[in-house]
């Protein structure tokens, strides 16, 4: 996590509740970029998510695909170059300081490089449950 504040690229990507908080980061030192806001339907990735790991029993201890039984470093960290294609989101429970106020939560790919919002549209099964709105660059603060 320290390493994506750093812009190493990795795995992991940092969501916010907060729309203010999504905004800032969206724009920050972005002055000719366009920016991204992605939203997803929380309520309905706890719903589906855990289906994905039927589809590769192989990221489960016993192969089950039983989602109680995920361990990400079975295929995240394989030197293959086409891992399982999997997508976790993880939520914080109240209580953490920077998290509470960044209201924050991390999605994890087991592929770098892999665009989150396309990685979501497996596990949400559901177009209308997520969003991407792009904030041109035109727009940023100079």
């Amino acid at each position: 996590m320290v390493l994506r504040h750093y812009s190493v690229k990795t795995r992991l990507l940092d969501w916010s509740g907060s729309p203010y908080v999504a905004a800032y980061f969206a724009v920050h030192d972005q002055d000719t970029q366009d920016g991204e806001l992605w939203s997803f339907d929380r309520v309905r990735y706890e719903e589906m998510g855990k289906e994905q790991w039927q589809r590769w029993p192989e990221t489960t201890t016993d192969r089950s695909g039983d989602p109680s039984k995920f361990a990400a470093g079975l295929t995240a960290f394989i030197t293959d170059d086409d891992p399982p294609d999997w997508v976790i989101a993880a939520f914080y429970p109240v209580g953490f300081p920077r998290q509470d106020a960044q209201s924050g939560a991390h999605t994890v790919t087991a592929r770098f490089g892999r665009d989150r919002a396309d990685a979501l549209q497996s596990p949400l099964n559901d177009p209308s449950k997520q969003c991407r709105c792009v904030i041109p660059a035109k727009l940023n603060r100079q």
